[in-house]
C-alpha cells in the first residue's frame, strides 16, 4: 500500500463521487476506480458501495478514512518539519561553553533566538577541561562552541567570531598585600604564588607564556584541584590569579581585582564563538548571526 492509495481513497470518501474525486486528483475516473479496487484487494476488505448514482462508505471504509486522514496529516507535518529544520526553524542547537566564564551577553542573545526560532530545542553544554570543547566542535558534538582565544590556534576546519575582549586583572584576597596598590606591576605579581585550577588552566598557560616572553617567572604555580578549593585558597590569601573579571566567581565579597600596571595589549582575554566552516547547520548559522549583531563585548 502506498500513500497515493490513501490519498485517492480520502478524495473518494470526502466527495462520495468518483467523477468529482477524479477531477480533484487530476486523474480519470476509470483510473481512480482501478486504484480503489487495488486498495481493497491489498486490505482484503470492501471500503465503499458504489453504483451509478452514489458512493457510500462501509464501516471499514469509515475507519480507514479516519485513520488515513491522521496519517496523511502526520506526513504533511513531517514534510513541514523537515523543511523547517533545513531552514533552522526546527531541530536542535547545542552550544558549548567554558566553566566559570563571564558571558553576560549570552542570555539576551538566547532570548532573541528563542523569539525567532521557538521550535528549536536549545541545549547549553558546559565543559571543564580545556581540550573537551574544541574536540566537541570538531566532532559535531556541539554546533557552536564558545572558547578562549588561545584554543583557537589548535582548531581546524572552523570559522570564528570574536565575542569578548577583556583586559586581564589580578584577583586576590581583599587583605592580600597587593590589594593596597591601585595598579600592580608584573614585577610585584611574580613575588607571590600564582593559583590556577582546571577551570582556568587555559588562561594560566596563556599568562605563563606571556610572562615568559617578558622573561619573568612567578615564585611558584599552584594548581588547585576543584573550583571550590581554588576560591577558598584565593580568598585565604594563599596566592593570586589573573582573570578577565570576577562576575563568574563566588565569594566575590572576599576578593578584589586590580589592573596590571605595565600590561601590554597581549595581556587580554579573548572569547570566540566557533563553528564548522563546512556543513554547519542552519540552526548554528542563525545563532551566529545574532551573536554577530550583538557585537564584541569590551571591558
Amino acid at each position: 500500500m502506498e500513500l497515493r492509495h490513501l490519498q485517492y481513497f480520502v478524495a473518494v470518501a470526502e466527495e462520495l463521487n468518483f467523477r468529482r474525486a477524479a477531477e480533484r486528483l487530476h486523474i480519470s475516473p476509470p483510473a481512480l476506480s482501478v486504484q480503489i479496487k487495488k486498495l481493497e484487494g491489498i486490505l482484503g476488505v470492501r471500503l465503499c458501495e458504489r453504483d451509478t448514482a452514489k458512493v457510500s462508505l462501509t464501516i471499514s471504509g469509515e475507519v480507514l478514512l479516519r485513520e488515513a486522514r491522521r496519517l496523511l496529516q502526520r506526513v504533511q507535518d513531517l514534510v513541514l518539519a523537515t523543511k523547517e529544520a533545513s531552514q533552522g526553524k526546527q531541530g536542535c542547537l547545542r552550544i558549548g561553553m567554558p566553566s566559570f566564564c563571564s558571558l553576560g551577553f549570552l542570555p539576551e542573545v538566547l532570548n532573541q533566538y528563542r523569539e525567532l526560532f521557538s521550535k528549536v530545542d536549545v541545549d547549553l553544554v558546559e565543559f571543564g577541561m580545556d581540550s573537551e570543547q574544541p574536540n566537541a566542535v570538531e566532532d559535531g558534538g556541539v554546533h557552536v562552541g564558545i572558547i578562549y582565544g588561545s584554543q583557537l590556534q589548535f582548531m581546524r576546519g572552523v570559522d570564528h567570531l570574536l565575542l569578548k575582549d577583556s583586559p586581564m586583572r589580578v584577583v586576590m584576597a581583599a587583605q592580600h598585600p597587593l590589594a593596597a596598590m591601585e595598579q600592580i606591576s608584573l614585577a610585584d605579581l611574580i613575588k607571590y604564588p600564582l593559583l590556577c585550577t582546571q577551570h582556568f588552566e587555559e588562561q594560566c598557560r596563556h599568562v605563563l607564556a606571556l610572562l615568559q616572553k617578558k622573561k619573568l617567572k612567578p615564585m611558584t604555580v599552584k594548581k588547585i584541584q576543584g573550583s571550590n578549593a581554588f576560591i577558598v585558597m584565593l580568598a585565604a590569601g594563599e596566592g593570586v590569579t589573573l582573570l578577565s573579571g570576577m562576575r563568574a566567581l563566588p565569594m566575590t565579597e572576599k576578593l578584589i581585582c586590580r589592573p596590571i600596571k605595565d600590561t601590554a595589549s597581549e595581556f587580554r582575554l579573548q572569547i570566540y564563538a566557533v563553528w564548522k566552516n563546512t556543513g554547519a547547520s542552519s540552526q548554528a548559522l542563525n545563532f551566529v548571526k545574532l551573536l554577530r549583531q550583538a557585537g564584541v563585548q569590551r571591558d
